[in-house]
């Protein structure tokens, strides 16, 4: 029998075997909530620990082609075996010659090739499904593919990345409670980002277990998210739990800014204007 579980297991199966392109774009709409019924969230939302890695010897070609010496001239240590994989990169722990601890984001191989094609399939694909299955219509799916398409085609460029990691922790100096890690930019490219290492925890639903944590979190999150939005107008646009890190001193850092939200004051003022229209 047909029913929305088996429908949204069905579709994540799908991402998943059509490869990294579709996967960040399950990834996108897990975080449409407003959009999408709890269960298809739900299993979109597994895909993010649901990406195979690709060969440690590739990841060190990259490395040395990107910039201009194998991992064991670069780093004082580096683990051949990633600690993370996702859509468009995976993640490496290494140490610097200092002792810093790092993470190291290596883009996969020929992915600038394979998000083109997967996009115009994409695009293909969702005017299609526009066109025929008028169910879906309200989910203006072309709309939505281009979107995503703006997103990949940043998060693509770790350089920007970084630069946009350095413009989020700028504006969020004034703020005790975030921490982002500095960039290490001798030792990052348009491919391979490296930065100091986090050693928090993944906010979510069991972490912190104590209620009343998981309550002044949410809180704190809430204040951050509206200061960066209203005051800032510069915001971390993927703040899903993946992203958040819950230090051991208290303090939350932010991951992965392939894609960073920015507001004029134009706009910020209008959004003002709407939000205490709808409290007034």
């Amino acid at each position: 029998a047909v029913s929305p579980a088996g429908d949204a297991q069905r579709l994540r199966e799908a991402l998943q075997e059509l490869g990294p392109t579709f996967v960040k774009f399950g990834q996108m709409l897990a975080t449409r909530s407003d959009l999408f019924p709890e269960e298809f969230v739900r299993q979109l939302g597994e895909l993010r620990s649901r990406v195979t890695p690709f060969p440690s010897h590739t990841a060190r070609e990259i490395v040395e082609r990107e910039l201009g010496a194998p991992p064991s001239e670069l780093f004082a240590a580096f683990d051949p075996e990633p600690i993370a994989a996702a859509s468009i990169a995976q993640v490496h722990h290494a140490r610097l010659a200092d002792g810093q601890s790092v993470i190291v984001k290596i883009q996969r191989p020929d992915i600038d090739d394979t998000v083109a094609s997967d996009l115009a399939l994409l695009r293909y694909t969702a005017r299609l499904v526009d066109r025929h299955v008028a169910r879906l219509q309200q989910y203006s799916l072309p709309a939505l593919v281009e979107e995503f398409a703006e997103m990949i085609t940043h998060e693509l460029d770790f350089a920007r990345e970084a630069a946009n990691a350095e413009r989020f922790a700028e504006a969020n100096a004034p703020e005790p409670s975030v921490w982002v890690p500095p960039v290490y930019w001798p030792l990052s490219s348009r491919r391979v980002l490296t930065m100091a290492h986090s050693t928090g925890r993944e906010v979510g639903a069991q972490h912190p277990a104590d209620p009343d944590a998981r309550r002044r979190l949410a809180a704190e999150l809430m204040r951050l998210f509206l200061t960066q939005v209203f005051e800032h107008g510069v915001f971390h646009a993927e703040p899903h739990a993946g992203n958040i890190f819950l230090l051991d001193d208290g303090r939350l850092c932010f991951h992965d800014f392939g894609a960073l939200g920015q507001l004029d004051p134009r706009d910020r003022e209008n959004l003002r204007g709407l939000f205490l229209a709808i409290i007034a």
